[in-house]
């Protein structure tokens, strides 16, 4: 295997966070008091209108980069500066923007004779099998897919929130009202009623400044796109230096739902509550720390801050809240996710972990290590396997479950995991992945050793076509990234391999939940 440099890259020399990091310039005065650079937004996502795909936002012109981190700042920026009203570019429906996972990414999959079972045939489900593909139907790698697909959710909704935000402070300098003094707070209800923005009624809108360079943003309002109305709420705690490239603070949102939202087997009524909070710490002009939590809550109004403190944006969501009918009913019971990253704005190059857990009742979670350089073409290496229950994880890969619902099922983790290196096209954009020997590891069968011997005659569709026709019988070595003992206490370890290359994980703001 040829060790590769590690650490992720950018998307073509992004010209900068807020557009050019002229976030931190057209804004003036107001630009220290909304965290525009703190969107969540995956380092090989690309723009909607360069991509050609379908959004739910507003249409507004066209941004010279390539890079979706650039093009969503930006149209934060263009709020807060006062060029573009909210109601041009903003819909509620973006906070029911759930991810989801790539097509190459655990696809469901026949098989038949399946070793660890009797004479058993079946299809498994899909989301199970990690990296199955090496390329997307994107044309991305499937790292690269897998993380823009699973963070699409998160993206819009902090995203949203944000232009939310930032329309509170243009809308203050519009009227001519002028911002809180220290102890003081506005009221701008009616102020944000008459942009009109379609299907949303502003129930409270207020900005104050707690103390010295602190700022509090709340806001309460109701979307109702059909006959149904559904209630949003907002909360943001801001500190700054009084420049824009030093601050911190905390973004929390909670948006009522059902089930046709936020779809999941698990909760035991059709109400559902998503919860999200976001951490950032930001420190210069490179360096940005984030951690984001979203979990779909069982019930209405369910405030899942670790607190309990209603919206005391203080605290992050709670992941170890898990769902219990009795023990608790209003716990979090579909799709709970992590995102931490330790980036440059500018450049997007840095470390990230993205941790995910489909049900409450899982006994692992799903993860994604990746860290991105800030080469030409740009280039960087991911890992991924499953790790902790997500209210127990620090974001480490801890090894491999290879079959995790088929016939003889273990999930005893083996100490294993995905790797796959991948380059940027600098005529497409695209993270394509790296052609050459090394490039990736992530070729098992879906066994609970992660191989077979073949001595039976199990078949298993093993490009995702759909049929097993086109399919042979035939023994299976799995090419997985294999542990190393580096610090010689005499056990091997797939963390330690990973951190081998290079890889260090992202320090979380707020920490890690079993940190």
């Amino acid at each position: 295997m040829i060790k590769q440099t590690i650490v992720f890259g950018s998307v073509l020399m992004l010209s900068a966070c807020g557009g050019s990091d002229s976030d931190d310039v057209s804004t003036a005065d107001n630009s220290s008091l909304v965290p525009m650079a703190a969107v969540v937004v995956s380092p090989f996502d690309v723009t909607p209108e360069s991509s050609g795909k379908k959004t739910q936002f507003r249409a507004l012109p066209k941004v010279s980069s390539s890079s979706t981190y650039s093009w969503a700042t930006a149209r934060i920026d263009a709020i807060l500066n006062g060029s573009t009203p909210l109601s041009s570019v903003f819909t509620a429906e973006l906070f029911y923007r759930t991810g989801s996972n790539a097509a190459c990414y655990g696809p469901t999959l026949l098989y038949t004779n399946h070793p660890d079972g009797t004479g058993v045939s079946g299809q498994l489900p899909g989301g199970d099998l990690l990296m199955w593909l090496e390329e997307d139907t994107t044309g991305h790698a499937c790292a690269a897919a897998q993380m823009n697909a699973r963070l699409a959710g998160s993206r819009d909704q902090s995203m949203a929130a944000l232009m939310v935000i930032a329309s509170m402070v243009s809308t203050a300098n519009a009227n001519s009202i002028a911002l809180p003094s220290v102890g003081a707070s506005i009221t701008l209800t009616t102020e944000m009623n008459a942009l009109s923005v379609p299907n949303v009624t502003f129930n409270s809108v207020t900005l104050g400044q707690p103390s010295a360079n602190e700022w509090s943003y709340s806001i309460d309002f109701t979307y109702t796109p059909v006959a149904t109305a559904k209630n949003v709420v907002i909360g943001l705690e801001h500190t700054t230096s009084g420049t824009t490239n030093d601050y911190s603070g905390v973004l929390f949102y909670r948006v009522d739902g059902d089930q046709n939202d936020f779809p999941g087997g698990n909760c035991n009524q059709a109400d559902r509550t998503l919860n999200g909070s976001l951490r950032y710490d930001r420190n210069s002009l490179t360096d940005m720390k984030l951690q984001s939590r979203t979990g779909i809550f069982c019930g209405h109004g369910v405030d899942g801050l670790t607190s309990g403190a209603g919206d005391d944006t203080d605290n992050m969501v709670d992941a170890a809240k898990y769902y219990d009918a009795n023990s608790q009913p209003d716990g979090w019971s579909e799709n709970f996710n992590i995102f931490v990253a330790n980036f440059n704005p500018t450049q997007l190059s840095g470390e990230y972990a993205y941790v995910w857990q489909a049900g409450a009742g899982d006994s692992h979670s799903r993860v994604f290590n990746i860290g991105v350089n800030a080469h030409s073409p740009l280039d960087g290496e991911s890992y991924a396997g499953y790790g902790e229950r997500v209210g127990s994880s620090t974001g480490d890969v801890q090894g491999m479950i290879c079959n995790w619902a088929g016939p003889g099922n273990s999930h005893t983790l083996l100490e294993l995991a995905q790797r796959q290196f991948i380059t940027q096209n600098p005529l497409t954009g695209l993270f394509d992945a790296s052609i050459g020997l090394g490039s990736a590891d992530i070729t098992y069968a879906p066994t609970t050793s992660c191989a077979y011997d073949g001595s039976g005659s199990f078949v298993y569709d093993v490009d995702a076509d759909g049929t097993l026709t086109d399919e042979t019988h035939a023994a299976v070595v799995s090419d997985l990234m294999q542990p190393i003992d580096s610090d010689l206490d005499g056990t091997a370890t797939i963390e330690e391999k990973i951190a081998s290359r290079g890889y260090t994980l992202p320090v979380a703001p707020g920490n890690w939940p079993g940190q």
